[in-house]
């Protein structure tokens, strides 16, 4: 039965891509490769690597070519009937993409992992991750969306003249000193930061003055400090919500609001309740916080490709009728 269900997954994505390679390091492994490694050596530009959920991680690797990588999503035991299982495709270690890479896509991985960006052109979707951090100089439209990280600075950009979006993501560190949600320590950067939700001791901070622009709008911070200062005269901050008087004052920005009046839970339930002072307020009438905007957060973090979220057999079957299974899939949202 396995064998079909990877069938019917493989068939789903073939229709989307070009050409398909299938990891599974499970011990009955039906997949092309049993190791990440082994399927980037194998592949050609443009490409798709499909993972395999597993309970034992994939070893993280340093990618070259031109490839999209999809898991089956995270935290799949709190959003139930989206796979058919809540095994998830985890990978530990550290993801480098370096040159070659550009236009790459990583989706729907779990773990406590971190991505290394040394180039450009790469997309950071849905996933369950420590750090994403961008390690050259030059890097430009980096799209980072509806992720779910939580580290220590777990938005890390060391180095100068970078340029990307970071869009609906939950964005948490341990509330201790010094700790950033999203640290620029960099010269003469420009960052599109919204629909977020940040809770940190900062949740920006830059050590380089005056030398970096952003765009932040639609950003619910529940905790941590937002020195506005820091930045460039060109930067634009306005239709954000913060927990304490932070904000550059107008520009729409509503300050000091308790954070229990905003969402079902600011511990970790992100939605906002009915009558919440972030339900339309943002940019252009959109919900502030991560399920606003024209890319809203994903409970979950289901790629935008088929998937199968209920199996029905009968536990024996005969050799002359077969064994009659049923599969129940459905689309995602991209």
């Amino acid at each position: 039965m396995k064998k079909i269900i990877f069938f019917l997954i493989l068939l789903s994505i073939v229709l989307l891509h070009t050409a398909v390679i299938t990891v599974d390091n499970n011990p009955d492994s039906v997949g092309d490769y049993t190791t990440l490694l082994g399927a980037h050596d194998a592949a050609n530009d443009e490409d798709t690597i499909y993972v395999l959920p597993s309970v034992t991680p994939y070893s993280a690797i340093t990618v070259t070519k031109r490839l999209s990588f999809y898991g089956v999503g995270f935290d799949l035991e709190e959003n139930p009937g989206n796979q058919a299982s809540n095994i998830t495709s985890k990978i530990s270690g550290i993801m480098y993409f370096q040159n070659g890479s550009e236009y790459s896509q990583l989706e729907g991985f779990d773990g406590n992992f971190n991505i290394h960006l040394l180039t450009s052109n790469i997309t950071i979707k849905k996933n369950k991750l420590d750090r994403i951090t961008i390690n050259s100089n030059n890097i430009h439209d980096i799209l980072i969306i509806q992720n779910k990280l939580f580290a220590d600075n777990p938005i890390y950009i060391p180095a100068y003249n970078t340029h990307g979006f970071i869009y609906n993501n939950i964005i948490e560190t341990d509330i201790i000193d010094d700790n950033t949600a999203i640290k620029l320590i960099c010269e003469d950067s420009y960052w599109i930061i919204i629909n977020n939700i940040l809770k940190s001791y900062h949740a920006i901070n830059t050590q380089i003055l005056n030398t970096n622009a952003i765009y932040f709008a639609n950003n619910i911070i529940i905790e941590g400090f937002f020195d506005y200062n820091n930045f460039t005269d060109d930067s634009i901050i306005r239709f954000n919500m913060s927990n304490e008087d932070q904000l550059p004052e107008g520009y729409n920005n509503i300050e000091n609001i308790d954070m229990n009046t905003v969402f079902n839970d600011p511990d970790g339930d992100f939605h906002l309740l009915p009558g919440s002072p972030a339900v339309g307020a943002g940019e252009n009438g959109v919900d502030m916080g991560i399920y606003g905007g024209v890319t809203p957060y994903i409970d979950g973090g289901i790629p935008g490709i088929p998937s199968i979220f209920e199996i029905q057999s009968s536990s024996v079957g005969l050799q002359q009728i077969g064994l009659d299974v049923i599969f129940k899939a459905k689309s995602n949202k991209d």
